[in-house]
């Protein structure tokens, strides 16, 4: 199964649903969802590099020293990956 790209769903909305808030509605759904992660390689990067250290204590297990002093590491390359992956709370006023 192949994945739609935005412009397809786009171009899929306004052939199926005639012109009308609930197009323009989906459309901008469709916008939003787009802009929400920056496909770039900085952000690439970042991701992979924090998802690398939160199992490098993993490596660690024979030597508890190292592995206790690895954890500190590790638990905030989580809390990191978890605070850069959660959704942006929405603007509502």
């Amino acid at each position: 199964m192949k994945l739609a790209n935005a412009s397809e769903i786009r171009s899929a909305i306004q052939e199926t649903i005639p012109a009308g808030t609930e197009r323009d509605t989906l459309l901008n759904a469709v916008e939003d969802a787009e802009q929400r992660l920056p496909d770039n390689w900085v952000y690439r990067i970042v991701v992979l590099s924090l998802g690398v250290a939160i199992f490098i204590p993993l490596f660690a297990l024979p030597n508890r020293e190292t592995m206790q002093l690895l954890l500190p590491i590790s638990t905030a390359a989580l809390g990191a990956l978890a605070g850069l992956l959660s959704p942006a709370p929405s603007q509502q006023g």
